[in-house]
């Protein structure tokens, strides 16, 4: 999965999404005056993606999801969680951790 970059002049937007059908992304919307603090994106999932920044004395590291909703599959539900919690354990241990999105699943 290929991270996507769509440049505004006063913003960028960075985002991951199902490379088939476009659907499912999540991405953070940067403004160009921290653009240069950018760290790295990766996408883990369709639904799942990590955002490092520069802090001032720790970095940061933003993890958005999007639970799937819905569906009575309790299976597809757990992969999303344990690929969320793979997400935040990936990030490394000094960063400041931020973890939003959308979790009613």
């Amino acid at each position: 999965m290929l991270p996507r970059i769509v440049e505004k002049p006063d913003c960028t937007l960075i985002y991951s999404c199902n490379n088939k059908d476009h659907t499912l992304g999540t991405g953070f919307l940067v403004s160009e005056r921290n653009k240069h603090l950018i760290l790295d994106f990766k996408p883990i999932t369709p639904r799942i993606c990590i955002l490092r920044m520069w802090g001032k004395f720790l970095n940061y590291s933003t993890v958005n999801g999007h639970a799937p909703t819905d569906i009575p599959d309790v299976e597809e539900k757990d992969r999303f969680f344990d690929a969320l919690e793979t997400a935040y354990d990936i990030s490394p241990r000094n960063n400041i951790k931020i973890v939003l999105g959308k979790f009613n699943a």
